[in-house]
């Protein structure tokens, strides 16, 4: 007896495409059902708080960085280029927080 192969038809990549868009045309009338948003508010709600907990991070680190520079500047004697540093590394580390919380929310 002969080993027969069933017979495989390759999808050309027209109708590949087709297969991509439908799934894509699907997904999007998922996602605008009000169901659909509805079930998503939770992680909305969760990004949100991650984000006022960054931004506030952020902030705080900020001031710190500004009170330390201005306190040696005031009771140390310290001049604009002794205090650089730490201005410049609150800047950054705030910054970086204030950056992660806008890619946390999106």
């Amino acid at each position: 007896m002969k080993n027969i192969q069933p017979h495989t038809r390759t999808l050309s990549l027209q109708q590949r495409w087709i297969i991509v868009a439908a799934a894509m045309l699907a997904t999007t009338a998922l996602m605008a059902d009000p169901a659909m948003a509805q079930a998503l508010e939770p992680v909305t709600r969760a990004g949100t708080i991650i984000r006022d907990t960054v931004v506030g991070l952020a902030l705080v680190i900020l001031t710190a960085a500004w009170g330390i520079a201005g306190y040696k500047m005031a009771f140390n004697g310290a001049n604009f280029r002794d205090v650089t540093g730490n201005i410049i590394g609150g800047a950054i580390a705030g910054g970086a927080a204030a950056l992660a919380a806008v890619f946390v929310t999106g």
